[in-house]
């Protein structure tokens, strides 16, 4: 995969979004992607750029290196990107033990992204794929306080490590004090 300026509109359906940046190329056919549109990681995206990796859009995808469609009801095996155990295991008590034949666990070091909860999922979902080649599952999660207008949301590890067990204990008074304050 090579990237470079072009002034060659996105092949994405339905973008309608100039280049302003650089593109990225399918390898099969040839359509120029925005990165964002490319559904790469910014690392993904970083490493192509260094490399000659052969990279495919989402409709060349659908076909094997025959040509021949990928078939959609093959079994998978989802990989449950963790550094918990005990995840995987909650997960199958909620979906059923008979769906335990298509999980495995696997523990990857994941970037730590900024945007939004949504967007955090989406870019650590992708990276994890792009790391085993293959469907993953990552849970992330969030805090929100309404007093604080949803803080620290993803971001709560580094919230939790900055203000300490300490500081962590004030927040429980604060949906009140704020209350009892805006109520005066």
């Amino acid at each position: 995969m090579r990237s470079r300026e072009t002034s060659t509109p996105c092949a994405r359906k339905g973008c309608k979004y100039p280049f302003t940046e650089e593109a990225i190329f399918c390898s099969a056919c040839k359509g120029s992607y925005h990165p964002t549109c490319s559904d790469l990681t910014p690392e993904a995206f970083k490493l192509s750029l260094q490399t000659a990796h052969a990279w495919k859009c989402e409709n060349c995808l659908k076909f094997d290196a025959t040509g021949d469609p990928v078939q959609p009801n093959k079994s998978y095996i989802i990989t449950y990107v963790t550094s918990n155990p005990n995840k995987l295991r909650e997960t199958l008590e909620i979906l059923g033990e008979q769906y335990s034949t298509l999980f495995k666990s696997l523990d990857i070091d994941l970037p730590e992204y900024q945007g939004t909860a949504e967007e955090i999922a989406i870019l650590k979902c992708r990276f994890a794929a792009e790391q085993i080649d293959g469907p993953v599952l990552v849970e992330d999660t969030g805090l929100g306080f309404d007093a604080l207008k949803g803080l620290p949301g993803p971001y709560i590890k580094w919230f939790l490590k900055a203000v300490g067990a300490e500081g962590a204990s004030y927040f429980k008074f604060l949906p009140l004090t704020l209350f009892t304050e805006n109520s005066l």
